[in-house]
């Protein structure tokens, strides 16, 4: 109701102006033709009154168009400000959000490749090594990751119609994360077992060697790939006001890909809708 109200004023703003116009020329032509009538007047007096009238309304309507222009100019360079104002708010929370994930996965990633080291040097009598100590600092380090994630999503969320042109970035790096999360925890899981099962010292070590460096690897892409993500936020919130963009990271080994490579958005957007019906229980 209220911005019904609100159309129906502007409306009649917009209107009143002809209007009044509207009246005027009718009073005018009334007055000619009583005095025009009576012989009071000339037509040249006519003549003359219509062109003074004329160029008046000339005049009267420049300024008001140029009034009008003024206001709706005005509107546009407030709401672009607004907008402006919104948009760095919103890189700040979501770049601090970026920042706080990676380290979070520099120190798992971290920790999940050295515990081959750990565990190596712990057979060696050069440190005192447990396998479920190894397995707890896991799942701690993981339970960490998943806050991080969620701060991340969080941040993403409450920012989301100012970063929505990612949002296959977004969903991309929730399905990385969901996949890498089940790898740690069948790591710790496989841990236990062999703490169980009193496994021979060589096979846990080729096991954490084996899946450590693999998930190292997948976390140093993952590092990469939020490097990339920073990268387009700069570049699309920032570079007008510098006049420049950080130009996208070339990765030393051929093999590795960068977020722009690795998320193409057709792909990302189907898969996440296949693992959407999946869940569901559709497919």
């Amino acid at each position: 109701m209220k911005n019904n109200k609100s159309y129906l004023m502007q409306q009649l703003n917009s209107v009143f102006p002809l209007f009044s116009i509207l009246i005027y020329i009718f009073a005018f032509a009334v007055y000619s033709f009583c005095f025009l009538a009576g012989g009071l007047i000339g037509g040249k007096e006519i003549y003359n009154g219509i062109t003074i009238i004329f160029g008046w309304f000339v005049t009267i309507g420049i300024l008001m168009a140029n009034l009008d222009w003024t206001k709706r100019n005005n509107s546009q360079l407030k709401k672009e400000e607004i907008k402006k104002s919104l948009e760095r708010e919103a890189f700040k929370e979501v770049n601090k959000a970026v920042t706080n994930l990676s380290k979070g996965i520099n120190g798992l990633g971290g920790g999940v490749l050295s515990l081959h080291w750990i565990y190596k040097m712990s057979k060696a009598g050069s440190t005192d090594f447990k396998i479920e100590d190894g397995a707890m600092k896991i799942q701690n380090d993981l339970s960490e990751l998943e806050r991080l994630e969620s701060e991340f999503m969080l941040a993403v969320e409450a920012n989301e119609i100012a970063v929505l042109k990612f949002n296959h970035y977004h969903k991309y790096f929730q399905m990385f994360l969901a996949d890498s999360f089940k790898d740690i925890e069948a790591i710790k899981n496989k841990l236990l077992i062999f703490k169980i099962d009193n496994t021979e010292s060589n096979e846990v070590l080729k096991y954490l060697e084996t899946e450590g460096i693999s998930l190292g690897y997948k976390y140093r892409d993952l590092l990469g790939f939020l490097h990339d993500y920073r990268r387009e936020l700069m570049n699309h919130f920032q570079s007008e006001i510098f006049g420049e963009e950080i130009p996208e990271r070339n990765p030393v080994f051929s093999n590795r890909k960068t977020l722009q490579k690795a998320a193409e958005k057709e792909t990302v957007l189907k898969e996440w809708d296949e693992r959407e019906k999946k869940a569901a229980g559709i497919i």
